[in-house]
């Protein structure tokens, strides 16, 4: 967010461009993400850095957070309300736990989570639907594979999916109930009708490692095997032998939960239209529905080479150590910044990228957008999003037709937006 601040008074500057993820290439600068090796360890030189810059920053923060709080007040008393929400936000950006700034940006508390009051509904719904989710029931299929590799599943099924997991039966539980609340707030969100997945039964299966993980990707994924970044580099990777989806636990529970929220999203969406889905939207959509029903917004999505998707963490590897994995908080905080220094990028722009050209700046967009179109327009937004088959210019033109709106305008109210309710 800094780094966009600075590029807000400097457009040029070099080191900003590259803290962003951009290098110049044939004089223009242009995103470029390589897939991480996201079991590579930090060295401790840079480790001892960050906890240098870490102390630094704390100490600018409290200060930051002092005198936002006392000018924002100062400004609500002479009747500067909305110059007062810009320095109540700031303070949110400084201390995003801090309860008066939250009060004060009208935000509310929700089973111990702070979101904005306008998504409080939504979320309500959506942990409602995870406690009342079925666990499912024991699925006594026969399955040869986890035999030929040395590995013992447990299956539950329900719903059009089967769950099967080399964890315990608790753990199984968990990984249906997260499924089945994801499959039906997404299946309300669209307004769908008839089956959720593409196939039927659809197959999630969960690995504790990363060695069995590769074992199934070599033994019964033979195309995805080819190409050894999956094994290497992927904490997820889409199958067909069963169809369905393979998930390896690298880090914390709830990073799995999200993970699996994600995958049931996406595959619902896809389900819910004959046509492709656009980059941004299958980065912004399966994001908003897990902020509904986890309030995490974690895994992020890469292809590899031919296409096949995968799927890694993302955000502050400390932070998901730590159990405190990237919250949709985050993203809106991003969003809200870059709105506000009018360094977001433009929904034409973003339409065109695909996904490994996604930083979590443009994920933050997408998210936010989405989260938009359905908190503002939430008719408009299923139908269009259940009959959209255009990609690129095309479909934001579409999109913004649809809302009987210029695009322009329609990123108009949408920054509008960000800027009164994040």
């Amino acid at each position: 967010m800094h780094a966009y601040r600075a590029l807000k008074n400097d457009k040029d500057n070099a080191l900003a461009r590259e803290v962003i993820g951009e290098k110049m290439v044939d004089g223009v600068w242009k995103v470029v993400r390589e897939v991480p090796d996201i079991d590579e360890e930090e060295t401790k030189v840079m480790a001892a850095a960050r906890r240098s810059i870490g102390k630094d920053y704390d100490l600018f923060a409290k200060l930051a957070l002092k005198k936002s709080v006392a000018l924002a007040k100062r400004l609500e008393d002479v009747g500067f309300h909305d110059l007062a929400g810009l320095y109540w936000w700031h303070a949110i950006l400084y201390d995003s736990s801090n309860e008066e700034a939250l009060k004060a940006r009208g935000y509310v508390e929700v089973d111990e989570v702070w979101v904005p009051s306008l998504a409080q509904d939504n979320l309500q719904r959506g942990m409602r639907f995870l406690k009342d989710a079925s666990n499912g029931r024991p699925d006594q299929t026969e399955d040869e594979q986890p035999g030929k590799v040395g590995l013992t599943f447990t299956r539950r099924a329900s719903n059009g999916l089967v769950v099967r997991t080399t964890f315990d039966t608790e753990r199984a539980k968990r990984f249906v109930e997260v499924a089945n609340a994801t499959a039906t707030f997404t299946t309300g969100l669209l307004d769908m009708k008839g089956k959720s997945f593409r196939s039927n039964p659809y197959i999630l299966t969960v690995v504790g490692k990363r060695i069995d993980f590769t074992k199934m990707i070599n033994n019964f994924e033979p195309q995805s095997a080819k190409r050894g970044q999956i094994a290497r580099e992927a904490t997820g990777h889409s199958t067909t032998n069963p169809v369905g989806y393979i998930v390896v636990e690298t880090k914390t529970e709830i990073t799995t939960d999200d993970m699996l929220s994600n995958v049931v999203a996406s595959e619902i969406l896809l389900n819910s239209r004959e046509s492709a889905v656009s980059p941004w939207l299958l980065v912004g959509f399966p994001y908003y529905v897990t902020s509904c029903v986890l309030n995490t917004a974690i895994t992020s999505r890469f292809e590899i080479k031919d296409g096949s998707k995968t799927r890694v963490y993302r955000g502050d590897r400390d932070k998901i150590k730590r159990g405190n994995p990237f919250a949709p908080e985050d993203f809106r905080l991003i969003i809200r910044d870059l709105v506000e220094s009018k360094q977001d990028t433009p929904l034409l722009d973003l339409a065109l990228l695909e996904l490994n050209d996604f930083n979590e700046y443009h994920a933050a967009k997408a998210f936010a957008f989405v989260e938009f179109l359905f908190l503002a327009h939430t008719a408009k937004a299923k139908a269009w999003l259940r009959t959209s088959d255009q990609k690129g210019h095309k479909e934001i033109k579409a999109l913004a037709k649809r809302f009987e709106k210029s695009v322009e305008e329609l990123e108009a109210e949408f920054r509008a937006w960000v800027l009164k309710n994040y």
